[in-house]
């Protein structure tokens, strides 16, 4: 068997199978022979035996694949790379389940009615875990965990094995600030803007209301890019004015927005994309025939899409009763059963059946006794006989009133059981542990009850109340109900009541597109709005930033040093988006021994924005808006290392090498255009640049920038000085600012590459080949014309192309010959031929 699989593991090695190819290669339709290549009958037999041996059948593919596997598996490496994804996955796990829990709450609010005593608890929890999520209290726990680990939590992955080798911390440290930096992103700064600042006033006090409703209602009076369109713009526009104290008619509206509304989608809306259902039946019927061009009527549509929520629908029914009522079912199979060896599910029914209809024994006297002589002895065949032999030459001894004792905790024992037989499995979610009553009847009288007490379960999955819902269509065992069924309703009535369900196609009202606001214009930071007199300069450090970072390849974890005069303010590099384009920053500290982001007691860092960040530096340092800023970086890559403090591993970095030196500044460069290109033959171009198109368009054309590196080795510290804190936050706002990224982005052009200018010189050469080609056939036209030749045809009398003239620039080849066609200047001699 060794042998086998080695020898399948090295044919394995090779793609593809060799006799596929042979096949392949005789069924084709154009197969040139040569002679010397024929091969006889036995010869071609020999061939196919020894293909037909070497072939490698799925079987053995599958097999080669799993010991490749499991080499891997048992590799050591591997085991330092499980540990490294432990690392980063067990910090955010409780998010995941957070999540999880979530999605089952909206599944069972979706599917339970008003009256059952479980659906306002659900709510509550909805509501709760929603507001915990735009409010960042879960992402500043996730931060945390990430903060503890760094403190304390390295020293029990080196007790399960990590070797913690450098290029293991410096990974762990990248991979760290890489997930803290995104966590910031994804549950804090994205839920500082509307419509979450809204949602977040669902269950404030009336006093935060109002005073939360007026700062949206300021926002949205200065510019509407600081306010969503979809959501906050009307809610502002019905309700424009909150103030304290407030009248009886403004309380109720604050009750209606805040019960009616906010509370609503607070419940109802969806933290991720599992729970979201889509109701339009002509896109699941899309999806679920993916590569299909068959497109479903309305009618159809809709059909399907309400047949999917019922079946959707059942199947939670079915899980909920079965997880209240059912036992758990044992996870994993036999080990020494093969596929031919499963029971089906007819001998499992007739199994169970035969199991419940057992007929059990009564115990007796002597089954007492000789479970407490012959407990705690030794099970060994020689021991235990002589033992049994014993104890029952002492029952023959014993006296009737001896027995007496026994006999009546046998009877006992026989009311407990069918105490027990009426009593069914404990379900999958009550998880209880083993009752008294069990614990008194022993564990081997539950094993010969369970199959009785597994019917009284089956009895209770089929009563469940969950049935009687007046939305299931379908009984416990999937079949339709009867009460559901109606023979009497025509195709007119079903179109009706299909089209009184939300499973149809979505109706948009038509609009003339004065009111909408611009789809391509960025919304405004939640710290500065796009008409502020800053926000063009801003755009612009960020946007160089990017192309620096991007140039120099500097990677998350390093250590950018921005200096501008006689001030420095170290951070380290975080998550890096292009779409928009931000970073998110480490506030870091530096001293002479680390640079560090966190204080001694895991306290979460400070964060901040690229945005965040140059926009400082602009009050600080550049309050004039006509004024140019240049700032100096200096990227520094940090190695990690491991400091232990008593008990505890801390992971820590510092600064080694020096991987860039560059300057950023808020000045528009002028954008170099291209060489006019002139094309030959008095053709036009007509084709525009990518970035002509682009804001034609409103959007943005996409960027190539040449990488360069460059590696110094100086030291960062002597360059780091305190920074100091930011200014006021008011700022004047200038009218003319408010452009899009599109047209204040510009560029260089980029130099032009080998291969183009080798084509526009070949263009040169074909285009002077041409107009020579041009020339001559003008002339022979006119000879043609004064010829007294008998053809006739317009294109040999006026244009002069007869069947002489097709190959003059001598460039045209022959496919039967495969030669290419000379001018001749003989053109009688060439008609006659």
């Amino acid at each position: 068997v060794l042998a086998v699989d080695q020898a399948g593991i090295k044919a394995a090695d090779t793609p593809g199978s060799h006799l596929c190819q042979v096949v392949d290669a005789l069924l084709a339709d154009n197969n040139p022979v040569q002679p010397d290549q024929v091969l006889s009958e036995s010869d071609f037999q020999v061939l196919v035996s020894n293909l037909l041996d070497e072939d490698k059948n799925y079987a053995l593919q599958n097999s080669t694949r799993r010991q490749m596997v499991q080499r891997e598996l048992i590799k050591p490496s591997f085991h330092q790379a499980s540990i490294i994804i432990d690392i980063l996955v067990q910090r955010v796990e409780p998010g995941i389940n957070f999540f999880l829990r979530r999605t089952r709450v909206l599944y069972d609010l979706q599917y339970l009615s008003n009256a059952n005593e479980e659906f306002q608890t659900l709510k509550d929890e909805s509501k709760a875990r929603f507001l915990k999520v735009i409010r960042g209290e879960l992402g500043k726990e996730l931060l945390s965990r990430y903060m503890s680990f760094l403190l304390h939590g390295l020293s029990d992955s080196i007790a399960m094995g990590l070797e913690g080798t450098q290029d293991q911390i410096d990974l762990i440290y990248q991979m760290v600030i890489t997930c803290v930096s995104d966590l910031h992103r994804r549950f804090i700064e994205e839920f500082l803007t509307p419509p979450f600042t809204l949602l977040a006033l669902a269950d404030a006090d009336e006093e935060t209301f109002v005073k939360g409703w007026q700062e949206l209602v300021h926002k949205y009076a200065e510019c509407q890019c600081c306010v969503d369109y979809e959501f906050s713009t009307a809610l502002l526009e019905t309700y424009p004015c909150f103030s304290i104290p407030l009248s009886a008619e403004q309380q109720k509206d604050v009750q209606a927005v805040q019960n009616l509304l906010l509370s609503e989608c607070c419940i109802w809306s969806p933290l991720s994309s599992d729970a979201v259902e889509i109701l339009n039946g002509q896109t699941q019927w899309a999806l679920s025939r993916r590569g299909s061009q068959f497109v479903k009527k309305e009618k159809s549509a809709v059909e399907t899409s309400l047949l999917g929520r019922a079946v959707k629908h059942y199947y939670w029914l079915a899980e909920k009763a079965c997880w209240e009522t059912l036992p758990q079912k044992r996870d994993g199979k036999h080990p020494d059963r093969t596929r031919e060896d499963l029971e089906t599910d007819a001998d499992k029914a007739a199994r169970f059946n035969v199991a419940a209809n057992r007929r059990i024994r009564k115990l007796s006297g002597w089954n007492i006794f000789s479970k407490q002589h012959l407990s705690g002895g030794s099970h060994d065949t020689s021991q235990y006989t002589s033992r049994v032999k014993e104890a029952s030459k002492i029952w023959k001894e014993m006296s009737q009133d001896d027995r007496e004792a026994f006999e009546i905790e046998a009877n006992h024992q026989d009311k407990l059981r069918e105490e027990l037989a009426k009593v069914p499995l404990s379900s999958a979610g009550a998880r209880m542990e083993p009752t008294n009553l069990e614990q008194q009847v022993g564990a081997k009288s539950c094993k010969l009850l369970s199959a009785r007490r597994l019917k009284l379960n089956d009895d209770q999955y089929d009563k469940h109340p969950l049935w009687d819902l007046p939305t299931c269509l379908a009984d416990s065992k999937g079949a339709l109900q009867v009460q559901n069924i109606d023979m009497d309703l025509t195709d007119k009535d079903i179109d009706i009541k299909l089209g009184e369900t939300l499973h149809h196609p979505c109706e948009t009202t038509q609009t003339n597109g004065e009111d909408l606001p611009n789809i391509h214009d960025s919304p405004c930071h939640h710290f500065i709005c796009k008409k502020n007199c800053h926000y063009p300069r801003m755009e612009q450090l960020v946007r160089d930033l990017c192309w620096r970072l991007e140039e120099h390849e500097v990677k998350p974890g390093s250590l950018l040093l921005f200096t501008v005069a006689d001030s420095s303010y170290p951070v380290i590099l975080g998550v890096s988006m292009k779409r928009p384009i931000t970073h998110i920053f480490l506030n870091a500290s530096l001293d002479a021994e680390q640079v560090s982001f966190t204080d001694s007691t895991g306290a979460l860092p400070q964060f901040q924005s690229s945005h965040q960040l140059m926009l400082t530096l602009l009050r600080k340092h550049s309050p004039d808006p006509d004024d140019i800023l240049v700032v100096s970086v200096d990227a520094w890559h940090c190695r990690g290392f491991l400091e232990t403090s008593g008990d505890a591993t801390i992971l820590k970095s510092n600064p080694d090498t020096l991987l860039c030196e560059f300057k950023i500044t808020s000045e528009r460069k002028a954008k170099k255009k291209p060489a006019i290109v002139i094309l030959p033959l008095g053709f036009e171009n007509r084709l525009k640049s990518m970035r002509a198109q682009a804001r034609k368009k409103g959007g943005q054309a996409s960027r190539k920038v040449q990488k360069k590196t460059k590696v110094k080795n100086t030291n960062p510290k002597q360059k780091a000085t305190s920074s100091s804190g930011s200014s006021s936050d008011s700022e004047g706002n200038a009218s003319g600012s408010n452009q899009t990224c599109g047209d204040r982005e510009e560029e260089e052009a980029a130099p032009m590459s080998t291969v183009v200018a080798r084509e526009e010189q070949a263009v040169e050469e074909v285009a002077d080949e041409v107009v020579s080609v041009d020339l001559q056939r003008r002339e022979k036209a006119e000879v043609i014309k004064a010829n007294t030749s008998t053809a006739r045809s317009f294109f040999a009398k006026e244009l002069g192309l007869d069947s002489a003239g097709t190959a003059t620039t001598g460039r045209s080849i022959c496919y039967a010959e495969q030669k290419s066609i000379s001018t001749l200047s003989d053109t009688v001699g060439i008609s006659q031929k």
